[in-house]
């Protein structure tokens, strides 16, 4: 075969390598050799798969029907795999790893809406224009420098590449990110395929049922009305209330200046979790992500707590509960009005739940049916999800990817002060807790990421903390407390805790055994300043190997397990932008402080082993 011809056969595998190199450069200084070794094995397995290709295209060129139904089925396959790969690299900094697809297997109806609203009929249609056009004009480059390769030797040769390839699927889960683009996809398949993976616990069931079993021998008489607002996605950083130029929340700001004497923004809170799976049940329980997931299907919830007291207590929920099977986790509950997409009735508006303005309507309705009989509720939004849907007329702002996501913060703010507005009217804040987080925040191109799960930087996991109490409520010490913790860091974890201390029932029999598990801080007690708060991801539940943050008033560590081999990055605080990396050299004192935090977690034992062991890249 003549050098032009071996040119012409490898021209497409190669320019898939220049791309990957291309997306790829700034992490293989990473790279140790064992990590180069399998990058080389992957490349050699995708130039050998395509060069058969092309030589199977040269076999059927003489018949048409036959080249243009392969040949378009190659180029769209390759088109797909490499396109989307390198997309999804660059907006997540990450090749599609076996979580990636995890999503899709187990969550298709999300998957699929996020995949409707990025993409429509032109960018279909323009796709498949390209690939008819290079199937056409490949075809002219096959028959006249493709040699014709007869059938036997086809399939002599390729036994070669599908060995290769099996044996990189077999090392696939220790070197994810370190295979060319398109081999590390087709084995992020086949391992779901074939389920080659020891590490699923999600396995598609996401939560499980939790069973609390609580005898209350008395009721006490309710003193005042408590709901818990928990916010989809939003970021602390996109809320004007936190300083952001663009005018967020008008309502927030109006509320708190009224209120100036009963409302308490918390400055510095972070979030558990970036994953809504793991947030939300810490938020409601107390138990974090990195605790043992046992004590979280044991452990009473916000509502229950509640029992001890003679409300009428609801929940309602923007979410379809289907979602991560939240359905199993609440299964067991009895509540006076439960309320969510799945009963409601109303049509799907923003991924896979209903517009949070009627879920609003729908707690001043049910606040009005209690009549003068106090109340719990929890209320779960969902606006400032992806895709950030609002109605025309509050989308204000247009131009930037960050827009749409402003446009959503504003529209949720105008609904809840409409709900505020509506406390104030019917005389109820003078006797109601209101407490307000959400479950993580949202990265909105920040370290070329989109979205939450993969990412543990500070745009993430840093959320709002806000909190209405009536000074009649509270003590001297606690009003003092609050006040100074709004400096402090503190989380959404801490929300039971703080509702625990306003009921005075956390040492309370048969509490007590519940709430000895709690790791969070009441807000109402002076919050310790060396304090450090937890993000995880991956545990016994959910199995999305984002790593491990750490955070407190000095510092900010991440160990990035999502990438091969994994990453080390610190960050001192003030740095919310987070683009001076200190590094994977980790001084003695930090380590030891990170050693300290997880070190009563089993959960966190992997990361413990790795800080044992690499301290640097």
């Amino acid at each position: 075969m003549k050098l032009s011809s071996v040119f012409k056969l490898l021209f497409i595998p190669l320019l898939i390598v220049l791309l990957d190199l291309y997306f790829r450069w700034d992490r293989m200084s990473y790279f140790q050799a064992k990590h180069f070794y399998f990058y080389l094995a992957s490349v050699i397995t995708s130039i050998l798969f395509h060069a058969i290709w092309i030589i199977i295209l040269k076999r059927v060129v003489a018949i048409n029907w036959l080249y243009y139904t392969l040949g378009s089925f190659y180029f769209l396959l390759t088109f797909f795999i490499v396109g989307a790969s390198l997309a999804f690299k660059n907006m997540n900094d990450l090749y599609p790893n076996y979580y990636t697809l995890l999503y899709f297997k187990t969550e298709p109806n999300s998957a699929f809406m996020i995949i409707r609203d990025v993409s429509g009929w032109k960018e279909l249609l323009g796709i498949l224009g390209t690939v008819a056009i290079v199937t056409w004009g490949a075809r002219r480059l096959i028959t006249s420098h493709i040699p014709t390769v007869v059938t036997s030797r086809i399939l002599i040769l390729a036994v070669f590449p599908i060995l290769l390839f099996e044996a990189l699927v077999a090392t696939h889960k220790r070197y994810d990110q370190c295979a060319l683009v398109d081999v590390n996809f087709c084995a992020c398949v086949q391992r779901h395929v074939f389920t080659w993976d020891d590490h699923t616990s999600f396995k598609g069931k996401g939560l499980g049922i939790r069973k609390v079993a609580i005898q209350i021998d008395r009721k006490q008489t309710a003193k005042f009305n408590v709901l818990v607002i928990v916010c989809e996605s939003l970021r602390k950083r996109s809320l004007s209330v936190y300083g952001n130029p663009t005018q967020t929340t008008p309502n927030l700001q109006s509320f708190m200046h009224a209120n100036a004497a009963s409302t308490y923004l918390f400055e510095q809170p972070f979030t558990v979790s970036t994953t809504t799976m793991l947030a939300v049940p810490a938020t409601l329980s107390g138990i974090g992500p990195y605790q043992d997931s046992s004590l979280l299907y044991t452990q009473p919830l916000i509502w229950d707590y509640a029992k001890q007291y003679d409300y009428k207590r609801f929940f309602l929920s923007s979410h379809t509960l289907e979602w991560y099977r939240f359905t199993n986790f609440y299964k067991h509950d009895s509540l006076d009005i439960w309320w969510n997409h799945d009963n409601s009735g109303l049509p799907y508006y923003n991924d896979l739940g209903i517009r949070d303005e009627l879920t609003i309507n729908k707690a001043i309705k049910t606040i009005n049916s209690f009549k003068d009989k106090l109340f719990t509720g929890v209320i779960q939004l969902n606006t400032t999800h992806y895709p950030y849907r609002v109605p025309t007329n509050y989308a204000r702002w247009n131009g930037r990817y960050q827009d749409a996501y402003n446009n959503a913060v504003r529209y949720q703010d105008a609904i809840l002060g409409k709900l505020f507005d509506y406390l104030q009217r019917t005389n109820k804040l003078k006797n109601t807790v209101i407490l307000l987080t959400s479950d993580h925040g949202e990265s909105l191109m920040e370290h070329h990421n989109i979205g939450h799960v993969e990412s543990n930087y500070y745009e993430t996991i840093a959320i709002p903390l806000f909190a209405y109490i009536p000074p009649t409520l509270l003590t001297k010490a606690q009003r003092i407390a609050l006040s100074n913790n709004q400096k402090n860091i503190t989380s959404n974890i801490d929300l039971v805790p703080t509702l625990l201390d306003l009921w005075n029932i956390d040492q309370t029999s048969p509490w007590k055994p519940y709430t000895a598990r709690l790791t969070g801080y009441s807000l109402l007690k002076e919050i310790p300043k060396d304090r450090n708060i937890i993000t995880l991801n991956n545990n016994q539940i959910a199995s999305f190997n984002t790593g491990i943050s750490l955070i407190n008033s000095k510092f900010h560590f991440l160990l990035r397990t999502n990438l091969t081999p994994a990453k080390i990055e610190w960050y001192r605080s003030g740095d919310e932008k987070e683009i001076h990396d200190l590094g994977p050299e980790l001084p003695n004192a930090v380590k030891r402080t990170i050693k300290k935090a997880i070190h009563p977690f089993p959960i966190c034992n992997p990361f413990l082993d790795y800080l044992n062991s690499n301290s640097s890249k």
